[in-house]
């Protein structure tokens, strides 16, 4: 019965009433008098405004001199949106979404097998130096095996487009002019100082955090920052291999950008989508997990549905302040990475 259905309330009036009777608590709160979902919900709130943020404070530190170099407009479009070209993006798009549902399913089989300790060197349950946030190494190898598939899949049309001239270096926005590739690094650490900062300001004076249900923008201690470095490289180049399907192999003149978007980051969300549905639907009809087994792993996989969903609106707004598909996905990763190490334990002892 330990995956029994229980509603949010009565779990936290058990959790109340068993730290009441342990602790030995005076107070005249009874366990349902709760905020708890009242203050879930402002925080989700408040979550979206610092997100809503992230694209508005991005165009006003391109403003600054030293900056002011990144900035940059859409390059040319790939040509009309006809029925071939409709008909290869559905394509593409089943395609891309069976990869990503396949390698979930594989990634949260292999965790359950002790011999995948050998191969990334973090287990849940074993302390280690590198890649030792426990359940991010689940997203960790998720994105590593969807990031070699959006690369092998974006290079090959690539080539076949540009052989036939269809497609050339202009249109994908990945050229590079000397040393810009460190300003970009820098440009993103003012980012990161900037959104954190907004972020310990209000643990400091609020003592909140932004959150929606257990996926949390907070703040984090020094140790962390060790986990960032390991982790933010494969984050990267999935955010970097996104952007250039997004915006250099998939903007064509009479898109209705809106549906594009929306039905893009449908399907870099569907493997999420899939198993929330499968896990939680169980429950509802019949009080038991499917995946019960593997639940951390399925729940981390889930976890990161919002950060997928939003990840093309991201990539294609910054795309269209900076004209290279570089800026977006160093800031997408950056961001999304520490808050991925920042909401998960460290499992080795050094930090």
């Amino acid at each position: 019965d330990v995956y029994k259905r229980q509603t949010l309330p009565g779990a936290t009036e058990k959790v109340i009433e068993y730290w009441s009777t342990v602790w030995d608590l005076d107070t005249d709160l009874g366990s349902k008098d709760q905020i708890y979902l009242l203050k879930k919900l402002c925080n989700t709130i408040a979550m979206i405004g610092l997100l809503m943020a992230v694209v508005p404070g991005v165009a006003l530190l391109l403003k600054i001199p030293c900056f002011e170099s990144l900035s940059g407009s859409e390059g040319p479009k790939l040509g009309p949106w006809d029925d071939k070209k409709k008909k290869t993006y559905w394509k593409k798009w089943v395609i891309n979404a069976a990869v990503s549902i396949g390698t979930a399913l594989f990634v949260i089989w292999w965790f359950s097998k002790p011999s995948w300790n050998t191969v990334i060197g973090a287990h849940m349950i074993k302390n280690t130096y590198f890649m030792s946030c426990t359940n991010m190494n689940v997203i960790w190898v998720w994105t590593l095996l969807n990031t070699i598939w959006l690369m092998i899949s974006f290079w090959t049309d690539y080539k076949k487009d540009k052989a036939v001239g269809i497609r050339n270096d202009e249109m994908i926005g990945w050229k590079l002019k000397k040393g810009e590739f460190w300003k970009i690094l820098a440009f993103t650490a003012v980012v990161m100082f900037l959104f954190y900062s907004v972020v310990w300001f209000c643990k400091w004076l609020f003592n909140t955090d932004f959150r929606f249900l257990e996926a949390a923008i907070k703040e984090f201690n020094p140790g962390k920052l060790w986990q960032f470095i390991q982790y933010v490289p494969v984050f990267f180049l999935f955010y970097l291999a996104l952007s250039l399907n997004v915006n250099g192999g998939q903007r064509f003149e009479g898109m209705n950008e809106k549906k594009y978007l929306f039905f893009t980051a449908l399907g870099a969300t569907i493997a999420p989508l899939v198993l929330f549905l499968v896990q939680y639907g169980s429950v509802a009809l019949t009080g038991y997990v499917v995946m019960y087994g593997d639940w951390i792993a399925t729940f981390w996989i889930i976890w990161v549905f919002w950060q997928l969903f939003l990840a093309p609106y991201f990539l294609r707004a910054m795309y269209k302040l900076t004209g290279k598909n570089w800026v977006a996905p160093m800031i997408v990763a950056s961001l999304y990475t520490m808050i991925g190490v920042a909401n998960t334990s460290i499992a080795c002892y050094w930090f």
